[in-house]
């Protein structure tokens, strides 16, 4: 499934509605963000049943102080709309899988 950019607070409510979402909050000029990027769109891609998303938290202020991100990247991971974890600096294919795992079946 591939990663959906989410632009606005309305589209980040009907998001994380889903079963199981991962999150990505992301900045622009954020490096270790960049090397983060290629990783999570192929796990996205190769994964089903989850939804994969990305959001500016440089533009959404709003999302970052209500789920407490205060660096990036952060990955926030929803079970049936409530974070269960986050994982912040940049991680390896390994460890999105581990996370994930984790997030279907703990």
């Amino acid at each position: 499934m591939a990663t959906v950019e989410l632009k606005d607070n309305d589209s980040w409510k009907e998001f994380v509605k889903t079963e199981y979402s991962v999150i990505d909050c992301y900045g622009e000029n954020c490096v270790a963000c960049v090397i983060l990027e290629p990783i999570y769109d192929a796990v996205a891609d190769e994964m089903s049943g989850i939804a994969f998303g990305r959001v500016n938290i440089s533009y959404y202020g709003d999302i970052a102080d209500r789920y407490g991100v205060n660096a990036m990247p952060t990955l926030l991971y929803f079970r049936n709309g409530e974070k269960v974890f986050e994982t912040v600096g940049s991680i390896d294919r390994e460890e999105l899988l581990a996370n994930i795992s984790k997030l279907l079946y703990e």
